[in-house]
């Protein structure tokens, strides 16, 4: 979905990640319950990609 969004970077595949050993349930039901309201994911990339930027992160 990212490469959509930002067509420059390279695809990443899922053996390209690890998986954790601390594997905790989380909630967001208290964030919730103060007026956090979920992104959608084409937002949440967009925003990082752009930060990275700014940051000098990404080229």
């Amino acid at each position: 979905m990212i490469h959509v969004i930002c067509v420059e970077i390279n695809r990443v595949n899922k053996e390209s990640f690890v998986g954790g050993e601390d594997e905790r349930i989380l909630s967001s039901k208290k964030l919730q319950k103060l007026g956090w309201k979920f992104r959608t994911v084409e937002e949440c990339l967009r925003d990082s990609v752009q930060s990275y930027k700014a940051a000098g992160i990404l080229k």
